[in-house]
């Protein structure tokens, strides 16, 4: 079973864990990047709102084949307890079919997304798999 895990990372908290089970599991690793780099304000500000509003913004293009992998983890940081506009605009590209685990890393360890997620998840034809709190 080929598995890939997927991250978008702002501060490096979930980059550590994203690289950490990829070396656990022996995954291959891709990050979600922002096409332009907002600074920590904008991050932060209208990130924030732009989440609470399931809405996304310009990533750069993924460097891996999503429909390639039987398994696709995906880890994220939590802004507003939603997942931030990057992944909102990583999710739109799901392939269907495919078995999705989030693992959501917070400061609290503690999110609200998960039927937001799901529904999202499902939307594009794949499955929820699993969903995990995780805290940095």
């Amino acid at each position: 079973m080929s598995t890939l895990i997927i991250y978008y990372s702002y501060s490096g908290n979930t980059r550590k864990i994203a690289e950490a089970l990829a070396v656990e599991k022996a995954a291959d690793l891709t990050a979600i990047n922002d096409e332009k780099r907002p600074g920590k304000f904008k991050a932060y500000s209208s990130g924030c709102l732009k989440a609470l509003n399931g809405q996304g913004w310009a990533i750069q293009p993924l460097t891996v084949d999503l429909g390639a992998y039987d398994e696709i983890i995906l880890l994220t940081p939590i802004w507003a307890g939603n997942v931030p506009p990057a992944v909102n605009s990583a999710l739109e590209l799901l392939p269907a079919g495919k078995e999705v685990s989030i693992k959501a890393v917070s400061g609290s360890g503690s999110s609200k997304c998960v039927d937001k997620l799901r529904a999202v998840v499902e939307g594009k034809g794949s499955t929820l798999a699993a969903f995990e709190d995780i805290k940095s």
